[in-house]
């Protein structure tokens, strides 16, 4: 596989809304023969704690008013994590955890989901993002 298969998706927020094209994306690069590397940092790596709490199921207030009706279909689907565990068993899929924001919420890799395979720094995940596309949620 050549590097320029290669995405990195930044996860900065823990809203539903952001959380599931990260799912969606990873489905898709893994369909196309890509190696996708997921950063969860700030908020969006209070979304992959194993217990989330209130986090877990917040929609932007991007949405106003149709944010319930978002809630209400996004019940029909498989959740953001399924998405992404499965795109793990299915292809190249690398979940981690930023080190700095690891330090600020006084967490450890075991307090996060299994899914999350490691805590890197911001300088190493760049590197490795590099000569890949880099996406933001």
């Amino acid at each position: 596989m050549s590097e320029s298969k290669h995405v990195s998706i930044i996860a900065f927020s823990a809203t539903v809304d952001r959380l599931y094209p990260i799912g969606i994306l990873a489905s898709g690069g893994v369909a196309n023969d890509m190696r996708v590397d997921i950063f969860f940092t700030f908020w969006g790596l209070l979304a992959v704690r194993r217990d989330p709490g209130a986090v877990g199921g917040l929609v932007s207030r991007d949405y106003g008013e149709e944010s319930e009706r978002f809630l209400t279909t996004a019940k029909d689907l498989p959740s953001w994590k399924t998405l992404i565990r499965n795109a793990k068993e299915l292809g190249d899929v690398h979940v981690k955890a930023c080190a700095m924001t690891m330090d600020l919420f006084h967490l450890e890799l075991e307090d996060l989901d299994p899914m999350v395979e490691e805590v890197v720094g911001a300088v190493e995940f760049m590197d490795s993002a590099r000569d890949g596309q880099i996406l933001v949620f």
